[in-house]
């Protein structure tokens, strides 16, 4: 039930979360979430309360070592505090300018005006199009 909400809620924000494995490599994380602007975190998924083994908590640390950050997540609640924490909602797209050019969510195939988002009227990507109508209150 974690995995399938971490798969439905990071294809929700514009990602993947694909089924990770390795034949000839040992103790990888159980998926690998692939967000807009070309981010890419590791995921170990865990019953409640459960830990690491030794061998997945070594290749944690060499990911970790290279740049990808590796979460293990236990809960419903977990899985819900990553994705919010990872998605393009984290960056404040529609609170911060942007520069000529450079979508806010890392989608570099559209063209943006400069300036920013809020209430700008500004072409945006689907990734923050979709996101914007659940800030339309907010904004």
């Amino acid at each position: 039930m974690i995995e399938k909400k971490l798969v439905n809620m990071i294809k929700n924000e514009g990602g993947l979360a694909l089924k990770f494995t390795s034949d000839y490599f040992t103790g990888v994380p159980d998926r690998m979430a692939l967000m807009p602007g070309g981010k890419i975190y590791f995921v170990e998924l865990k019953a409640t309360g459960k830990k690491q083994s030794p061998i997945q908590l070594e290749v944690a640390k060499k990911f970790e070592a290279l740049g990808f950050p590796v979460r293990v997540i236990d809960s419903l609640e977990g899985v819900r505090r990553f994705v919010e924490e990872i998605s393009v909602a984290g960056v404040q797209l529609y609170r911060e300018p942007f520069l000529e050019g450079n979508c806010p969510a890392g989608n570099f195939s559209v063209e943006v005006s400069g300036g920013s988002c809020v209430g700008a009227g500004l072409q945006m990507c689907e990734v923050c199009a979709n996101y914007s109508k659940d800030l339309s209150n907010d904004i």
